[in-house]
């Protein structure tokens, strides 16, 4: 969308100076570079970027993309925001304190400037688009829709892939004694498990079927058969390997995390 704006202020030979908001550091830097990229240029020419204790901008720059934080100490200097003639808040679905505070600061402005365009956008605004329509009106606010192509998303559980994959799990007994010779420890078992290493054991044995129907839930599962699952890589290299060898959507809590499961795959 701002490259929109660009194309179309240059073809009509009109000056702009464009700000857009990423909800972290992180989209800032990736979004700039993307752009700077697909316009064959530098970063910090025309496209740059500006977060806190970094800036990478020039005199030429007039797309910046900036985090709220930034965008609202420019507004607390110029409230009217007078060289700036596009503000586009991008994933505004993601409210947070700075960004409310960022749109009574914005509205501020637009009562004492009728050419400043803000442009609020999120792939998930369903909800909340007439709360901003309210908000911002009853004057000149549109709303517009811009299709997408749309992928069909599966969702497997747990049992599902154990299913799929007819993945072995060791027994666990318990009730005997700890130190028993007769019974082996649910800790015990764990650490066998951690030093055998091996992903299909020959003395495991093969979940039934019954089990698998009747299991709907991780919690109807021996915390053992989740251990282990949980510390294999399976379940992406069954995405990968067999369900869907194109393309896959993987969540982890941390980039370490997830660098470690790509190398393993």
């Amino acid at each position: 969308v701002p490259q929109f704006i660009l194309e179309d202020a240059a073809e009509h030979q009109q000056a702009v100076r464009i700000f857009c908001t990423q909800p972290r550091r992180l989209p800032v830097l990736a979004v700039s570079a993307r752009v700077a990229k697909e316009r064959n240029e530098k970063l910090g020419s025309t496209v740059g970027y500006h977060i806190r204790l970094e800036q990478k901008t020039s005199e030429q720059t007039v797309l910046t993309y900036c985090t709220s934080g930034v965008l609202l100490r420019l507004l607390t200097n110029d409230t009217n925001a007078s060289n700036i003639s596009h503000i586009i808040l991008d994933e505004i679905h993601e409210r947070e304190q700075k960004t409310d505070y960022l749109l009574i600061a914005l509205r501020q402005a637009l009562k004492n400037r009728d050419d400043l365009r803000i442009i609020l956008m999120s792939a998930t605004m369903e909800e909340s688009r007439e709360l901003f329509r309210r908000y911002f009106g009853p004057g000149n606010v549109f709303c517009l829709d811009i299709p997408s192509t749309l992928h069909k998303v599966e969702m497997f559980y747990l049992p599902e892939i154990l299913a799929l994959t007819d993945y072995k799990h060791a027994s666990s007994f318990t009730g005997g004694t700890f130190f028993g010779k007769t019974a082996r420890s649910l800790n015990d078992d764990q650490a066998y498990n951690r030093q055998s290493g091996d992903e299909m054991n020959s003395n495991y044995e093969v979940m039934s079927s019954r089990r698998i129907a009747s299991a709907t839930a991780s919690d109807h599962l021996s915390p053992v058969v989740i251990s282990q699952f949980n510390n294999r890589q399976l379940c992406p290299q069954l995405v990968l390997s067999f369900l869907y060898p194109k393309a896959t959507l993987t969540f982890s809590t941390n980039a370490v995390k997830l660098g470690k499961r790509l190398e393993s795959i």
